[in-house]
């Protein structure tokens, strides 16, 4: 278990800190990485629409192809089936990507809260001992 250091009164005090949390890691550190995840997330997004249009626009046009050529295959109608299966996988690949992202960016956002609540937590402690500290030095 990982300790923390805090210093009260000139006294240390060691807290240990949630297994699930990484080592040498601050709350401004983590949140900052979170942001960024977002941005690139929101990117991807974007990206992910252009593709998606793109595919849309592909099928379309290889649909139209096969409605009007009556059942007769030219080179034309292989070229764009082949060029909306590719798209497609990629559209593919880039969702099950974007699905595995936003499921390790909800765990980090997790980490995040739980680091947070942790902190909140050693403050309202330090808190507390200084008031104590305190109270003792009247004494």
């Amino acid at each position: 278990m990982a300790m923390v250091m805090l210093s009260a009164a000139n006294d240390d005090i060691k807290i240990g800190e949630p297994d699930a949390l990484p080592d040498n890691i601050c709350l401004n550190e983590l949140l900052t990485h979170v942001e960024l995840d977002v941005a690139y997330c929101s990117e991807k997004l974007l990206n992910f629409e252009n593709l998606l249009l793109q595919v849309f626009s592909r099928e379309n046009e290889y649909e139209s192809l096969l409605a009007t050529e009556n059942n007769v295959i030219l080179e034309e109608s292989v070229d764009k089936g082949l060029e909306f299966d590719f798209l497609y996988g990629i559209l593919d690949s880039e969702l099950r990507e974007l699905d595995n992202f936003m499921g390790s960016m909800q765990t980090e956002i997790a980490d995040a809260r739980q680091k947070n609540s942790f902190v909140e937590t050693i403050k309202k402690l330090l808190m507390r001992l200084k008031k104590n500290c305190g109270i003792l030095k009247k004494l």
